[in-house]
Parts: C-alpha cells; structure tokens; sequence
C-alpha cells in the first residue's frame, strides 16, 4: 500500500514565500525543502534562524529580546514585517547603554534602524540569516 504525506500551504502565505524569494534574492535550495514536509508550509526559508521578537521601538533603534539564538555585529538579521521579511546588517549592539559584540540568550538588544525602515513594530518576529 502506497503512503502520501499532505501538505499545507494557504495562498497568503505561497505569496509571501514568492514575494521573499524575488525581493530578497533567496536561492531555491532555501525554499525548496519547504515543500518536501509535512503539514503546514510557513513562508520562512530554511537559511533563517528565530532569534527572537522586537519588544520595544525608537526612532533610531528598536530592541530584540533573544529568546532562540544569539546575535554579533556583522551578523544579517531579518524582521518578519507583515508581508515581506527585512534584511539588514547589524551594525552595533546596545546592551544597558554599552555598546557589545554579541548578545546571547535572554538579553534585550538595542540595533539601530536604517531611516527607511519605519515600519518595525513591538511583536515582530527577528531570524539570523545564515551565511551561505
């Protein structure tokens, strides 16, 4: 007798998974592992790491309080928005107003933000991205 394995992906969210892969120019062999579970299909690539949630935002920074997986300076870091994922270097590390190289489990991280991303809320997921 034959087994199938099923699947699970809503339309939203195979949007959100094409959008991420054309904007942020993932390789297929980051997606498509995605499709070879099973269950639901989330539209996170393989090459992201949970880090943890922004919990607090400011004009030039917002924090991430690390829950997963820690962080370093020079370390790409995605924030899951509402439809897309925005990609950045972190630049700096504030941990109680000095500045670190790297923040571990249970710390609560300032990063500063680049101008053009203002739309980083409380709540938002944040994945490492690995290098590839």
């Amino acid at each position: 007798m034959r087994s199938f394995t099923f699947l699970t992906c809503t339309r939203w969210d195979f949007f959100r998974l094409v959008r991420g892969f054309l904007r942020n120019g993932w390789a297929s062999d980051q997606v498509k592992p995605l499709f070879y579970k099973t269950g639901r299909i989330l539209p996170i690539p393989t090459h992201y790491e949970a880090v943890g949630f922004v919990k607090q935002v400011w004009k030039p920074a917002f924090s991430v309080l690390i829950e997963h997986a820690g962080i370093r300076v020079g370390d790409r870091i995605a924030i899951e928005l509402s439809v897309d994922f925005a990609e950045l270097e972190v630049t700096s590390l504030q941990l109680g107003n000095a500045n670190v190289a790297e923040a571990k489990v249970g710390d609560e991280i300032g990063i500063s933000r680049p101008e053009n991303l203002d739309r980083i809320r409380p709540g938002l997921r944040v994945y490492r991205i690995a290098s590839t």
